[in-house]
């Protein structure tokens, strides 16, 4: 039987997308490609463009295609990443990982010399340019080295956070039972509290767009309001998590709310996809910090992973000090920093680094601080705890 030909990625037909009309116009050809490259959630086309209509609004746009005739054989979605010379894939900095579509046919990357130069065609910057990959699972951290060098450019690569993860296969009780002996009992008296209270949940999937308002609600109530780190303060993250809903439907855009009469207590927001959970933000109201809110709002992260049948883990993204005692392991992350060999682009970027880390230091700079007198209102109007504003 004769075998299909393979590809040759030196052949291929390269195009820079900078417009996002352009983009919206090959959305059919760019899912043909997620789908049988098996892509990562992160670089589904509806999650881009909902990232672009939003947070990344106004923001250059570089995605990079490899085209064979009419099929779309490779992808990397980069934008503009608001610092002299920087590139970074779309999402950066709020998004869950860098990642890029390569045709199965072509190869894999970092295993098959001509995914190889596939990926290295996609990593080709313009002069005087740094491109910005992070965070990056470690297998891709080594197919993006090794292929940045094929090209020819420079690659730094390091590890720079951990992820925090659940294996969900099994059942809940069992998971719980392995737990330590705190963080059980902390769990079932948090459920006690509430359960006293009358919390009740809503899903998305079953509950519609008032799991998201509610999640919205908590996010303006959490401490995440104090910096506007969280999804739910600013505008163009409400309207983020509106076009994702819109985009990917109430399954995979999964939004979860526990609210006690007209209070919400804590609202989580996750990516369903491919049997992983992605957990991409667990907030809870201040007001409710006594009874365990946050802890409690993690632990069911948890059981939402085991009672879906199709799921086989739920991945935390990063670790922290709240998702390290539910994690049954954690994973390296890492970033690659690509450019030409002795471009000064590099030492400016390297530059802007440092001088950011001494900026923070200098301020005393925090993430948030549990008691901070909170700024952010909700949509309703109303300030973080309720009270009118």
């Amino acid at each position: 039987m004769l075998q299909s030909k393979i590809p040759c990625a030196e052949a291929m037909q390269t195009e820079i997308v900078t417009d996002p009309a352009r983009f919206r116009e090959i959305e059919g050809a760019w899912q043909r490609l997620h789908q049988e490259a098996g892509g990562g959630i992160f670089v589904h086309h509806g999650y881009l463009r909902a990232w672009g209509e939003s947070l990344g609004r106004g923001r250059r746009l570089r995605i990079t295609l490899l085209w064979q005739g009419s099929r779309l054989m490779a992808a990397l979605p980069m934008e503009h990443a608001g610092r002299a010379r920087t590139w970074a894939v779309m999402g950066h900095g709020r998004s869950g990982l860098a990642q890029w579509l390569v045709h199965p046919s072509i190869g894999v990357p970092g295993v098959d010399p001509n995914a190889d130069a596939a990926l290295s065609r996609l990593l080709r910057l313009p002069l005087f340019s740094v491109l910005l990959l992070e965070p990056l699972e470690s297998h891709d951290a080594e197919a993006a080295e090794h292929a940045s060098r094929t090209a020819g450019l420079r690659a730094r690569r390091k590890m720079t956070m951990r992820a925090a993860r659940v294996d969900a296969r099994g059942d809940f009780d069992s998971y719980l039972a392995e737990c330590k002996p705190k963080t059980r009992s902390n769990f079932n008296r948090s459920e006690r509290k509430l359960a006293q209270a009358g919390a009740v949940e809503l899903r998305s999937d079953r509950d519609g767009s008032a799991a998201r308002l509610g999640f919205v609600e908590a996010s303006c109530r959490s401490w995440k309001a104090a910096t506007g780190t969280g999804l739910g303060v600013t505008d163009p993250g409400r309207r983020f998590l509106e076009r994702l809903s819109e985009n990917l439907g109430d399954r995979v855009c999964l939004f979860s709310v526990r609210r006690q009469g007209d209070a919400v207590v804590a609202g989580r927001f996750t990516l369903v996809h491919d049997g992983v959970h992605h957990g991409m933000a667990n907030d809870f109201n201040e007001a409710f910090a006594t009874l365990g809110a946050g802890r409690n709002s993690m632990m069911h992260w948890v059981r939402e992973a085991f009672e879906d049948p199709e799921v086989r883990a739920l991945d935390l993204m990063r670790t922290n000090a709240l998702n390290a005692d539910v994690a049954t392991d954690t994973r390296e992350l890492e970033r690659v920093i690509v450019s030409r060999p002795f471009d000064p682009a590099i030492l400016v970027f390297l530059g802007g680094q440092a001088l950011r880390r001494l900026q923070k230091r200098a301020t005393g700079w925090t993430k948030g601080r549990r008691g901070t007198r909170f700024g952010a209102r909700a949509p309703d109007g109303h300030g973080p705890n309720g009270a009118a504003g």
